[in-house]
């Protein structure tokens, strides 16, 4: 997973958004996502894995907000898995 959240972030986030944007992207992945998830092959990342991840976040504090967006960063990751014939 972490391997395919840093190619993701140069291939298809970078491209497509404003620099703020990708490196707020940038800083939840290596902040937050790369840490916990990044061990978990892309193929056998659950939705179940992914809300104890989110609840895990809630609960070490993070803001609401936080949580929202490192939620609508995730939420990208298996259509670009998809697209990329990965998954």
């Amino acid at each position: 997973m972490a391997s395919f959240l840093e190619r993701w972030l140069v291939e298809a986030v970078k491209p497509t958004v404003r620099n703020s944007t990708y490196e707020s992207y940038r800083m939840l992945v290596r902040r937050h996502m790369g840490p916990e998830l990044g061990r978990v092959p892309l193929t056998r990342l659950t939705a179940q894995q992914i809300q104890g991840f989110l609840n895990r976040k809630h609960a070490s504090g993070l803001s609401a907000r936080t949580v929202q967006y490192i939620h609508a960063v995730l939420r990208r990751v298996p259509g670009q898995a998809e697209c990329w014939d990965l998954v």
